[in-house]
């Protein structure tokens, strides 16, 4: 038997928007009652609280037990009902509906149930990517009889192997309601790197070259300024070295003739 939450509903009058909004200001949330064997919908406000405990806990296949106040009808008090619709808000994603489907104890009701994996697959080991298709199944069942959660062993998937809904081993006393074909969980080979086409190729090498060129270009240019500025440099050292040496060379000769003509001075006298 599935865990059930009593919750206490109070009567709501009209279906006005504005009626539901002061419903939510006053921290509660509008919700309707419907079942097979109701002629007239009963629109109720509930407190929220209990509600996102049961599906955080349980998902949104628990069972409730309506307990009415207030000026609602005892009629329906001790009610087994389900969760058939949640209406969210699109921005702060609190609900702000719900609608319940009344359950009979003797008629089976198609509900949706998560799905529990056990194991690591074989193919994971093996490099392989575990893709999860969806992680709950519908069935049918009677009220009695609705799982909390179904367990799905995949221990035993290699690398492209997986588990379809048929493949999903139902509690008793229930049946498959979801596509028996439809893929639940698989097992995907790793991603290969794609091969480049050989124009693509060619392109991207076309223009590594040219970037190349364009690089060696700018080099060059950067280059040839201190190139311009050593050669200023060295014709400087150059004629400093070339004055330096003929000075040298020019006291030289001039003592060589300074001492011929005092040579010529002594053989006259």
């Amino acid at each position: 038997m599935p865990t059930e939450y009593e919750i206490s509903v109070e009567p709501r009058q009209g279906r006005k928007k504005g009626i539901a909004r002061k419903i939510r200001d006053q921290g509660k949330i509008p919700a309707v009652l419907y079942g097979p064997d109701r002629q007239i919908n009963i629109m109720m406000t509930i407190d929220p609280r209990k509600i996102l405990d049961a599906i955080k806990h349980h998902g949104e296949s628990v069972l409730f037990r309506l307990k009415p106040e207030g000026t609602l009808s005892k009629e329906f008090a001790g009610c087994m009902a389900l969760i058939r619709d949640i209406q969210r808000d699109p921005v702060t994603y609190k609900i702000i509906h719900l609608d319940f489907l009344e359950l009979s104890e003797k008629r089976k009701v198609e509900v949706v149930v998560a799905l529990k994996f056990t194991g690591t697959p074989k193919g994971l080991r093996a490099g392989g990517i575990l893709h999860t298709a969806t992680d709950k199944i519908k069935i049918y069942a009677l009220p009695r009889n609705i799982p909390e959660s179904i367990e799905l062993d995949i221990s035993d998937l290699a690398i492209g192997g997986g588990l379809k809904a048929k493949d999903v081993i139902l509690p008793e006393g229930t049946q498959l309601a979801h596509d028996p074909g439809d893929v639940v969980v698989q097992v995907l080979a790793p991603a290969a790197e794609e091969e480049k086409p050989k124009e693509e190729v060619a392109a991207e090498e076309a223009a590594a070259a040219e970037a190349a060129a364009a690089e060696g270009e700018e080099a060059a240019k950067e280059g040839a300024a201190p190139a311009k500025e050593g050669a200023k440099e060295g014709a400087k050292e150059g004629a400093k070295e070339g004055a330096k040496e003929g000075a040298k060379e020019g006291a030289k000769e001039g003592a060589k003739g300074r001492e011929k003509r005092a040579e010529k001075g002594e053989s006259k006298k």
